[in-house]
């Protein structure tokens, strides 16, 4: 093999890697790259073995399913046969087995993910073809599996053969948007559409990056706007000659400690700059999303006069509060603008859009632009659920209030944190990240005033904002459902739910998550 095509084979192995190894949706299918790219080619790759092959293997292959089936061990019985699929002492005909029983256990237990690796790991190492269509048209056609679970899958099988087979790649996508036709829940449509299109995008950007492999910045500008990945090997890189190498270089410089808020925030304003330079979509959401974190940490911080007997020695140089006022500006506009397509815009302009609700328990409606829920007591579960669950969250902001003349209370409940504004027992509000309460007082919110109330995701840490200010933070994990409601017979109103993160389409919405 020629020293460049070798060379290019290892840079497309490492982005595989990448993207296999990522938990994130938006790596996964929505801003992802090439799951499959670096397959090596016919040639290079095992036969399928033969039937004399794999019977004489069989009376191993019992011993390892009766193991990992009835052996205590982490993980589902899909993933121990995946991890025995890759033992490198095993024979061809044996992992091939494996991977094949992978395939039968992900069909009967619905869980397309684990169907998906083992369909790559075929394509990976057996000269096969179409295993991603045969799995995914078996899926499809069993009735216990949903559409939008099926349709899922297709985006992310369509994600592993974006470089590898373009034919596959457009069939997998053509199924997606097929099964979503019947858009139930509602919405599905819309997500299935907006996750093929940025796909389809990716595609023809990886394309570019296939015929100028050399150009400089070209790998670097895909892997950080189009992949939405900036990982410390990827900052580490760069020879200054390009403007991500010498934004990403801000960052390094960002990062060293103490931490420097004011030089977060700088760097922050250069990936929003950079942002009005991109025409596509997912870029300039990918690019919104990391000032967002960069913006953070400055856009957090208490503005409030600190004496000078009460700040330590080692203490940082108080920062002006115009200049916070500022950022948290900026923080504001970067987060409208990577607001997730479809699944995470909610409003309500009349009563069809409570189909894009789970609702139960109390009154429901929609009235003047918004969603009035009212609890009929102590005794009626009250809750209103998005269809659509998240597999990240970096924030997630309502237009809301208490619409009862007492204004008591509105709560919300998003991944494990809950939140209850205005408790109805005393003059306070109560915060719940996973077991870890807190309580504020006084109450937060005003009778009949519409709020913005934020939940951001801060590292390891929630920050609940309301107007802008923070009044809440706790560790915590904003994945999973976003829940509104009431209790004991007060009445609320939500103008608008907006998310910024990760839709899991593969994930179907069947309760209402955790609740206080």
């Amino acid at each position: 093999m020629e020293p460049g095509k070798f060379k290019a084979r290892g840079l497309l192995c490492y982005l595989s890697f990448r993207v296999l190894a990522s938990a994130s949706i938006s790596c996964r299918f929505l801003m992802a790259a090439v799951g499959l790219a670096a397959l090596p080619s016919a040639q290079d790759k095992a036969p399928v073995p033969d039937a004399a092959a794999r019977a004489a293997v069989q009376s191993e292959l019992l011993e390892r399913l009766a193991s990992i089936m009835t052996s205590p061990g982490e993980g589902s019985a899909c993933e121990r046969l995946l991890a025995a699929a890759s033992d490198p002492a095993a024979s061809p005909a044996l992992r091939y087995e494996l991977l094949q029983q992978v395939m039968r256990c992900a069909r009967a237990a619905g869980d397309m993910a684990a169907g998906l690796r083992a369909a790559t790991a075929l394509v990976e190492r057996f000269d096969v073809t179409g295993v991603h269509e045969a799995f995914l048209a078996q899926a499809e056609a069993d009735p216990r599996v949903p559409r939008q679970t099926v349709a899922a899958a297709c985006l992310d099988a369509a994600q592993q053969l974006l470089e590898h087979d373009h034919a596959a790649f457009s069939a997998a996508l053509a199924r997606a948007r097929r099964l979503a036709e019947c858009d139930a829940p509602r919405g599905l449509r819309a997500c299935v559409a907006c996750a093929a299109a940025d796909l389809e995008l990716v595609r023809a950007a990886w394309e570019r990056v296939q015929a100028a492999p050399h150009e400089p910045g070209l790998a670097l500008a895909w892997r950080t706007t189009w992949r939405g990945e900036w990982p410390e090997e990827i900052e580490a890189v760069g020879d200054g000659t390009d403007a991500i190498a010498r934004i990403l270089r801000s960052k390094i410089t960002a990062r060293t400690e103490p931490r420097d808020l004011v030089a977060l925030a700088r760097a922050g304003e250069q990936w929003l700059s950079r942002r009005q330079h991109e025409r596509e979509p997912i870029v300039q959401r990918n690019l919104s999303r990391r000032a967002m974190q960069l913006l953070l940490p400055m856009a957090l911080t208490d503005t409030k006069p600190v004496a000078a007997a009460d700040r330590g020695p080692a203490a940082a140089p108080a920062i002006a509060a115009d200049e916070v006022e500022r950022v948290r500006r900026l923080l504001d506009r970067a987060t409208e603008q990577a607001v997730t397509p479809e699944a995470g815009v909610l409003r309500f302009a009349d009563a069809a859009d409570l189909d894009r609700l789970l609702i139960a328990g109390g009154e429901w409606r929609i009235e003047q632009g918004r969603l009035c829920g009212r609890s009929l007591g102590p005794d009626v579960a009250t809750r209103a659920t998005a269809r659509f669950a998240w597999r990240r969250i970096d924030c997630v902001t309502f237009r809301a209030g208490i619409q009862s003349a007492d204004g008591l209370n509105l709560r919300l409940a998003v991944g494990n944190v809950n939140v209850l504004f205005n408790w109805e027992v005393a003059d306070c509000n109560h915060f719940y990240f996973g077991d870890t309460r807190t309580a504020a007082a006084p109450r937060v919110l005003q009778a009949g005033k519409e709020h913005t109330i934020q939940l951001r995701q801060c590292g390891d840490q929630v920050a609940v904002c309301v107007d802008g200010h923070r009044v809440a933070a706790g560790p915590g994990r904003l994945d999973g459902t976003v829940t509104v409601y009431p209790a004991l017979g007060s009445e609320i109103f939500v103008r608008s739910i907006d998310v910024v993160g990760d839709v899991d389409l593969g994930r179907v919405v069947a309760d209402h998550g955790s609740s206080r």
